[in-house]
């Protein structure tokens, strides 16, 4: 009998536990959801200003043509020499493409090149550079480091020449011309204000002629052009070279 009574009284209290530790764990849930539920800080406009209102000096769209003529006009330089670790190649740029010649003088001014690499080598084709985050790249190919934010926001208006070809040692920019296309839309010739590739093949590579806008030659050092495009690449990729190719450019002075 007196284990029933334990048993009895033991039951009431442990029912007693229970129902106390329901109640305090269901308050804190309460308390909780109320802390989750109450309105996050509201981030400030002046917190995120955008760069652009942070330089007076970044182009967009809307001013590209102003702003690289007018700095076409003060920097006149059209001859740059591209040091590696393989040697040099001495470039001559157009004058026949103002806008593009500009362009890259002034990313050059602003050292912009200066130990990015040649990402993508390939043989009897082409060699292809100009992105300061070293291959790191958005969905259409442009490079995602800040430093290109700083310059701008903005795609060069073509230059297309029938005169100025894909021959070899040719220097042009990147454009999403292919990519449009291959989405059945119309071809967007506007060049990439950062990457460009030199052509590398003896016999040219006249399928991109009036396609990309060629706006300068290697004048020198096609030896040096040889040696990186036949560099070992990654077996498997978008032709990386496995030892990085970099890059400085000397601006010559007129």
């Amino acid at each position: 009998m007196k284990t029933n009574y334990f048993l009895f009284y033991f039951g009431k209290f442990s029912i007693v536990i229970f129902t106390l530790s329901f109640l305090l764990f269901s308050c804190g849930e309460e308390i909780k959801s109320e802390e989750e539920m109450k309105p996050k800080k509201e981030v400030k406009k002046e917190e995120v200003t955008p760069v652009v209102k942070e330089n007076k000096d970044f182009i967009t769209q809307r001013n590209v043509e102003e702003k690289l003529s007018e700095f076409g006009k003060k920097n006149p330089e059209t001859q740059v020499i591209i040091h590696t670790d393989y040697g040099d190649m001495h470039v001559k740029l157009y004058e026949e493409t103002p806008l593009h010649r500009a362009n890259f003088i002034m990313l050059n001014k602003l050292h912009f090149y200066d130990s990015t690499v040649f990402y993508r080598v390939i043989k009897n084709f082409m060699i292809q550079g100009g992105s300061a985050s070293a291959g790191e790249e958005d969905e259409l190919g442009r490079p995602t480091d800040q430093k290109t934010w700083s310059i701008g926001n903005y795609r060069i208006p073509p230059e297309l020449n029938k005169k100025l070809i894909h021959k070899r040692g040719a220097i042009a920019m990147a454009n999403d011309a292919d990519l449009f296309t291959s989405k059945g839309l119309e071809p967007d010739y506007t060049s990439d204000p950062f990457q460009f590739y030199i052509v590398h093949t003896r016999q040219g590579a006249k399928h991109l002629d009036n396609r990309y806008t060629v706006f300068g030659e290697v004048t020198s050092g096609f030896e040096v052009l040889d040696k990186i495009a036949t560099a070992p690449v990654e077996e498997f990729g978008d032709h990386y070279p496995i030892e990085p190719v970099k890059m400085w450019i000397e601006i010559q002075e007129k």
